[in-house]
């Protein structure tokens, strides 16, 4: 008789054990959906946040580079007005040209 107890406990535990482990696997299931849309999402904003890093950074050393170079970007600026000035006072002298 003690045999048979002993079965119907077995397999009495063994269903309970069946169940536990479905719904564990449920369990293990959507944490796993609702953790990977959370890494999705918090992946997509540490993206943004190194782009807008990324530009600042950038932006910072476009800046630095002018303000090193000021003095020379100035002379540049100022060669090149110089130069367009000359050329059109030597295109105004050609004008009055003769033609046949």
């Amino acid at each position: 008789m003690p045999s048979i107890i002993d079965s119907l406990t077995s397999l009495v535990n063994s269903i309970i054990g069946a169940i536990i482990s479905f719904f564990t696997s449920i369990f293990a299931l959507f944490e796993g959906v609702i953790s990977g849309i959370l890494n999705l999402f918090s992946g997509a904003i540490n993206a943004v946040g190194t782009t807008i890093s990324g530009l600042a950074k950038t932006f910072g050393g476009l800046v630095n580079f002018v303000l090193s170079n000021i003095v020379i970007i100035g002379l540049a600026a100022a060669g090149f007005y110089l130069y367009q000035n000359y050329q059109a006072k030597n295109r105004g002298a050609t004008t009055g040209k003769k033609i046949n």
